[in-house]
């Protein structure tokens, strides 16, 4: 038993674990302390049964087993209503939707594995149709479609407007989730430029402007590797409601210990150092885009109404039209049409704060209008 114990904890070493599974696989901080944690618990339970034997591993065993029941007990609970209490602080939600939610991303992922990118899209030919008016849209979870059904996604409906009204344009879904600025212009550098768009529609969330000097708020990321290994599988799902409340619970604690909560994260983003890098990469970016003779602009995708993000896109406005940078802000008009509504009335689901379908409707209607009143000069209808 002891040996069994210790092998378990040394294969559970990050640096053991990814060279058995996969060296690609990239684990953040939270998921190596997690492993860390796992690995020195065995450890020491190896050592101490090794020690004491016996008597240990019935102690052990006793401690194992009234965990195990306080657990099993709090899970009922969960599963009885207790859960719904809970779950009104928008900070967790039963597994029961967290699992709809990963099923619906699993489902979106299927696409993307078959898209040499990556994209949630089809695969595209390099060359352009002849008369096709190519538009590509490039950003993030939200052109991605995460959370949501393909048929909510913005730019979906964006596509169908254009179809179900004018003949031979194409839009290239260009997204990938956690993509940043960074990341969204090192790919149209390198492959984008490939496709010579007639128009690229460049979204602006408000997590974009990240560096790699910056960090990620979570410990335990909702859908991650303790997630998905743990918690969303069997026999994780017999205490699923328990330990994914617990697992939420010790991340916003532990980020608020050690100062990442999300709203510090947020700060660092956009601290003075990080803006002057971020007015610098789009400098560098226009001359890239007006050297390959690609018409563009920028367009700010709110994904609810809360005011944080209004303040932090005027401050990347403000940089754009310092450089004279094509943008559209949708922020005051997604604050002003759903004035009478939560932030999380918004969101693609209770587990998901991605822009749900009246976000994503209300931005595929202004930028329809947008797109067709400033570069494909028609008077824009629905």
């Amino acid at each position: 038993m002891s040996l069994i114990l210790l092998i378990i904890g040394i294969c559970l070493t990050p640096f053991v674990l990814l060279m058995i599974v996969n060296n690609d696989v990239l684990l953040d901080l939270g998921e190596k302390i997690f492993l860390w944690l796992i690995s020195l618990s065995f450890v020491l339970s190896g050592i101490l049964t090794l020690i004491y034997k016996q008597r240990y591993f019935s102690k052990l065993m006793m401690v194992t087993i009234s965990i195990f029941v306080v657990l099993a007990v709090l899970e009922i609970g969960l599963r009885l209503g207790l859960s719904d209490l809970i779950a009104k602080q928008k900070i967790w939600a039963p597994l029961e939707l967290q699992l709809a939610d990963y099923s619906l991303n699993k489902k979106n992922s299927q696409v993307a594995y078959q898209n040499n990118y990556g994209f949630n899209d089809i695969n595209h030919e390099i060359k352009k149709p002849i008369d096709a008016y190519r538009i590509a849209i490039i950003g993030d979870s939200f052109v991605w479609g995460h959370g949501v059904e393909d048929s909510v996604r913005w730019t979906r409906k964006l596509e169908n407007f254009l179809n179900k009204n004018y003949d031979g344009i194409e839009v290239l879904h260009w997204g990938r989730n956690a993509w940043s600025s960074y990341d969204q212009i090192e790919f149209m550098k390198t492959e984008g430029y490939k496709y010579k768009p007639d128009l690229l529609i460049n979204t602006f969330v408000i997590n974009d402007p990240i560096n790699q000097n910056t960090y990620d708020y979570y410990f335990f990321r909702r859908g991650g590797f303790v997630y998905r290994n743990l918690v969303y599988k069997y026999p994780g799902k017999l205490l699923g409601n328990i330990l994914s409340l617990l697992f939420d619970y010790t991340s916003i604690i532990g980020a608020e210990l050690f100062g990442i909560s999300y709203d510090e994260w947020l700060e660092n983003i956009y601290n003075q150092e990080n803006l002057i890098n971020y007015k610098k990469l789009l400098k560098d970016y226009k001359e890239f885009l007006n050297s390959e003779g690609i018409e563009y602009f920028f367009l700010f995708t709110p994904e609810n109404n809360s005011a944080i993000i209004g303040d932090y896109f005027d401050k990347i406005s403000a940089i754009m039209k310092e450089l004279n940078i094509p943008h559209y802000n949708l922020f005051l008009e997604i604050e002003y049409t759903f004035s009478d509504y939560e932030p999380y009335e918004l969101w693609a689901s209770p587990v998901n704060n991605h822009p749900g379908n009246l976000v994503t409707q209300k931005i595929a209607e202004l930028t329809y209008k947008y797109v067709l009143n400033n570069y494909l000069n028609v008077n824009a209808s629905l």
